[in-house]
């Protein structure tokens, strides 16, 4: 039901564009479009950027990006005796902004537009733990574990931009918000032997918000700087258990409320390398500051990167 109501919405963001194109006045060029593939390499997986710019005209123009992130793990569990747990998380992003006003003043070029945002998150996670206190409870105290997890995120999506060029600088001050958005998550969980059958949980819910602020530099065409941030808070139900004191100790479901927080801010600096015509060749460094906050429990994760890509930059954007 979530993917039917993406593509509709998709086909709703494009109409306005047709209605333009149909307009004698308007005349759409297509060949003004600047484009930026910036794979980025770390240590547990890897993350890719895709951006294209569309200018239909002087006044009206959209923006499409894409984000996949890939990250693979192994990890302990400091509370168990032995325990192993092989992490595979892989979520895909879409920006889609196919309509936004542009204004121009000298040196300053004012973009605003509005579209929606989605985003797929699958996690894999197969590992095993010794706890001999299970034994207490007439338990085996080695069990093994799958957990799949996955949620569609869907939401209107609104968007700023200002640039500004002055002599040997470009820069480019963005922000985005998505106000308020749908969640559909689904989530099965198995404990072999401690569990009798998989625990299947799905839901349905809305949540608030998600926003994101950038700052791209551009220093003497050849030196890029780039600082960026995002905020997230997203409430869903988690699989958990316990036990039944009052009988027998058996193993009782839970489904209780899980709020997460994330914080994420980064640095990059890159060298750009010509390669023809307005083509760039980007190399660089990156470093990542990750802050997760789990129903109060702080978790950082800060990690650093290599950034590989290519990008076309028209002047005639601004």
């Amino acid at each position: 039901m979530t993917q039917k109501l993406f593509f509709i919405l998709i086909i709703i963001l494009i109409i306005p564009c047709l209605a333009y194109s149909q307009q004698e006045e308007i005349s759409f060029n297509f060949g003004n479009i600047n484009f930026s593939l910036t794979p980025k390499v770390m240590e547990d997986g890897s993350i890719t950027d895709i951006l294209f710019d569309v200018i239909y005209n002087n006044k009206l123009s959209g923006e499409y990006r894409f984000r996949n992130t890939m990250i693979s793990y192994n990890e302990e569990f400091p509370d168990y005796f032995d325990s192993l747990n092989a992490v595979n998380e892989k979520t895909y992003e879409l920006f889609i902004l196919p309509a936004g006003y542009r204004f121009k003043n000298r040196n300053i070029t004012f973009w605003a537009g509005g579209g929606i945002y989605y985003e797929y998150n699958k996690l894999n996670e197969k590992g095993f733990f010794d706890y001999p206190e299970l034994e207490d409870f007439d338990y085996a105290r080695l069990n093994s574990f799958t957990n799949d997890f996955s949620m569609h995120v869907l939401g209107p999506l609104i968007d700023i931009k200002f640039y500004i060029t002055i002599n040997f600088i470009d820069i480019c001050l963005q922000g985005g918000i998505v106000p308020f958005f749908f969640l559909n998550a689904q989530e099965n969980f198995n404990i072999n032997p401690l569990f009798d059958s998989k625990i299947v949980h799905s839901q349905d819910t809305w949540g608030s918000p998600y926003f994101y602020l950038s700052l791209d530099t551009i220093l003497f065409k050849y030196f890029n700087l780039n600082f960026h941030y995002n905020f997230s808070r997203i409430n869903y139900d988690k699989i958990d258990y316990d036990y039944d004191l009052n009988n027998n100790y058996e193993i009782i479901y839970l489904f209780p409320e899980t709020t997460v927080i994330g914080h994420s801010f980064n640095i990059e600096a890159s060298a750009l390398l010509p390669l023809g015509k307005d083509i760039l060749f980007q190399i660089g460094y990156g470093f990542n500051f990750n802050t997760l906050i789990i129903n109060n429990t702080e978790i950082k994760n800060n990690k650093q990167y290599l950034i590989l890509g290519t990008r076309k930059s028209s002047r005639k954007f601004l």
